[in-house]
């Protein structure tokens, strides 16, 4: 797709779970080095009439003024130690340090991250994801006023329907899904590590790929409806569980990404877990990472009654 240049910026518009986003790039800006993953999910600007978040990429190694700032936040479990999150009167700001501490990267954004600016020092000082990272932030936020939240999860379909698999990172969430590849036909993988779930107009609940995968090039611009979700704990056996009520929420909220410090975001992503919990079968998995696992988990999510 051809880009739009505008007085000496290159334009991008990504739609990602029905939801679009503006970026604003320097010229120079190698969005195949930097931004490949998003490439099945550009659209013409036509065809971006959903935009969530106006995003504009500076090159400047200089970022932003952070005095008086409320810090919120000094580590990342992607950043550790080089990663700050500030609060303002009628913003945010994010900071991520080069290895070496000598260079930064900013972002400055409201409150609803609709309006997002970026200060980049250059491709040499940074690994490529790190503008996809904030990007994943951005998205994550501002989708939540979209009855959209962003999953950590790894998922599969079979061309009709979806199935999520949740759990702490090591759980072996991708160990599962290739289970169900290798075992069950027709099956593909939709996403392995942030997936997007969306409440949609006719109140059904969709599952759909986006740019950020892990360590998985799984970059798939579809949808599926969602036919259920399952949180695994490792085990010494196999044995399902099924979810209801109130263990259905707390088998999502510690998947789902929202700023905990934001209760507008914070409300808005509840409102969604609720209703995705109401909508979707949810099970609690104690599994070895064997073939039975997964033939115990498609039998019993398959044949869930909603409760």
């Amino acid at each position: 797709m051809k880009d739009n240049m505008v007085f000496g910026q290159k334009e991008l518009f990504y739609s990602i779970a029905e939801l679009n986003l503006h970026i604003k790039l320097p010229v120079d800006f190698d969005k195949e080095l930097v931004l490949s993953s998003f490439d099945p999910f550009e659209v013409s600007p036509a065809e971006a009439n959903h935009i969530i978040s106006e995003i504009e990429v500076i090159n400047e190694s200089n970022g932003f003024d952070l005095d008086q700032g409320k810090l919120l936040s000094n580590e990342s479990i992607f950043w550790g130690d080089r990663f700050r999150f500030y609060e303002y009167e009628d913003s945010y700001s994010a900071v991520l340090q080069t290895e070496d501490y000598q260079h930064v990267c900013t972002m400055v954004c409201n409150k609803d991250f609709s309006k997002v600016t970026i200060k980049h020092p250059g491709h040499q000082y940074y690994k490529e994801d790190v503008l996809s990272w904030l990007l994943m932030v951005v998205f994550a936020q501002a989708g939540l006023l979209h009855s959209t939240i962003l999953l950590h999860a790894s998922v599969v379909e079979d061309g009709t329907y979806a199935y999520a698999f949740l759990g702490k990172s090591g759980t072996g969430k991708s160990t599962h899904s290739r289970l169900w590849l290798n075992n069950f036909e027709d099956f593909q993988l939709l996403n392995d590590d942030n997936p997007a779930i969306r409440k949609n107009n006719d109140q059904q609940v969709y599952v759909y790929g986006t740019p950020w995968s892990g360590k998985t090039s799984c970059y798939r611009n579809i949808k599926r409806e969602l036919k259920g979700i399952v949180r695994l704990q490792q085990a010494k056996t196999n044995e399902y569980i099924n979810q209801s009520n109130k263990d259905k929420l707390i088998a999502l909220l510690p998947s789902c990404s929202a700023i905990r410090w934001n209760p507008h975001l914070f409300s808005a992503m509840t409102a969604v877990v609720v209703h995705v919990a109401n909508e979707v079968p949810v099970g609690l998995l104690n599994n070895l990472p064997n073939n039975e696992a997964a033939m115990l988990c498609y039998n019993n999510i398959n044949h869930t009654k909603l409760a």
